[in-house]
Formats: structure tokens, sequence, C-alpha cells
């Protein structure tokens, strides 16, 4: 999974605009008084907001309003690179994280670092190169707990990758790694309760699978994410297959 904006996400799909100005009004208001960075900042929250809502288009016409009046950040250029990575353009998306990299460490930002290290793990994840992807997720929780930055997505996708490589067990070891993060937020724990049910059903353990799901149950129409469905629908067909 790729890292985007968690606590946006979240207010988003609660509807709780209690600590943002309409991110709309934002991008006007920057323009008139000629503030560029207040129309990039705008522009990005309008790129998560089409995120949420499924339209990675519109999204990726945000992120590059938003990258042209703020260059210089970082987190611009690595919104751009998770939005062409999920619209799977990966060489794109690849090019796009490496110069968010550079830039990040060129300015100190380093708390940045995790989210676009485990973007490149993502996409080597994605393309079957397995041993490359462990390597750059670990490096990117290396570098979430060295700046205080949430690991939550970035011990699923290890686990993703363990339970892909044939190692159930230590997927699921990730998993309640993952759950046991303190102040995990509502998509990472339904990331983890997936792949959590996703190991417990191939090594066999009905009683995780069993509590998986009923974490997962009450918020599966609240997931948009196209791959954490499909991980939650395997996870429910291969316990279905054991009878569960």
């Amino acid at each position: 999974f790729f890292f985007f904006k968690q606590k946006t996400a979240y207010e988003i799909r609660n509807c709780d605009w209690s600590s943002d100005v309409c991110s709309s009004d934002l991008e006007h208001v920057g323009a008139e008084v000629g503030d560029a960075s207040l129309v990039g900042a705008a522009c990005r929250e309008l790129a998560l907001l089409e995120v949420w809502r499924g339209d990675l288009r519109a999204a990726e016409a945000y992120a590059w309003r938003g990258l042209t009046n703020d260059s210089r950040r970082a987190g611009a250029i690595a919104l751009l690179a998770g939005i062409l990575g999920s619209l799977g353009r990966e060489d794109e998306a690849c090019a796009a994280f490496e110069a968010a990299i550079v830039q990040a460490r060129r300015t100190g930002f380093l708390h940045d670092l995790a989210p676009h290290y485990n973007g490149l793990g993502e996409i080597a994840r994605r393309q079957g190169r397995l041993d490359e992807a462990e390597r750059l997720y670990a490096t990117a929780e290396g570098w979430a707990v060295a700046t205080g930055v949430e690991p939550t997505f970035v011990i699923v996708n290890r686990g993703l990758v363990a339970l892909r490589q044939g190692r159930p067990d230590e997927a699921l070891q990730q998993a309640q790694r993952a759950l046991a993060t303190p102040g995990i937020g509502t998509l990472p724990t339904l990331a983890a309760q997936a792949l959590r049910a996703s190991a417990a059903a191939t090594t066999g353990d009905e009683r995780a699978w069993r509590q998986a799901f009923a974490a997962l149950e009450p918020r599966l129409g609240t997931i948009r994410q196209s791959e954490l469905l499909e991980l939650v629908e395997g996870a429910r067909s291969a316990g279905a297959a054991r009878g569960w």
C-alpha cells in the first residue's frame, strides 16, 4: 500500500472539516493574494480528496498543480508519485519517489523519507521484485522509527511480502505487530486486519481468521482501495474453502 496523508483521509471519510478551511477556497484565496505555497497546499488537499473519491485522474491533475506551485516540497513530489503508482505508471512513480528522497535529504525533512522508501518498495513488490521490496520496506521502517512516523503501513507491506514468499507465519506476526502499534489509524487497522485474515487462512488459524473478520465486517463498506478489497475477498474465499 502507498502512503497518503492518513489524517486527511480519515477526516474526509468522517466528514470532519474541523481542522481545515475548505481546500477549494484556499486555492482561490492563495491565487488572489499571490501565495504559491497556499495554492500548492490547497491543491495537495484536493488531490487527496480525489484519491479518496477514487478519481485518480483528477487527483493527478491537482497533484501536478500543487507541484507546479510548490515544487520545493518533497511531500508534493511524493504525493504525485503515489498517484502515478496507483495509476500503474510505475516507471514515472519510481522517478518521482527517487526525486522526493533527494529533495527530502537536501531540505532536511527526514520524516518524509519513510513514505518515500515505502513507495519504492511498493512498486518493487507489485513488479515481483520481492527481495528488493523487503529491503526498501526495512529502510522505510527504520526511518519511520527514527523520525516518529507511524510505521503501520510499512509493517503491513513487509507482511505482504512474507505472505507472497510463502512465509505465512511471519506475515501473521507482522499483522499482529502492526495492530499493536500505538495510535494506529483506521485505514492502517483495516489493512493489518486484512493481512491477518489472509495469513490466518493460509496457516489454518481459524480463530485469528474469525477475529480479523469480526473487526473488518463493520468497516467493509468504507474500503475504497482496490488492493485492500482484493486482499479481504481473497482471505474470505480462502476461509470459505476451509469450511469456515
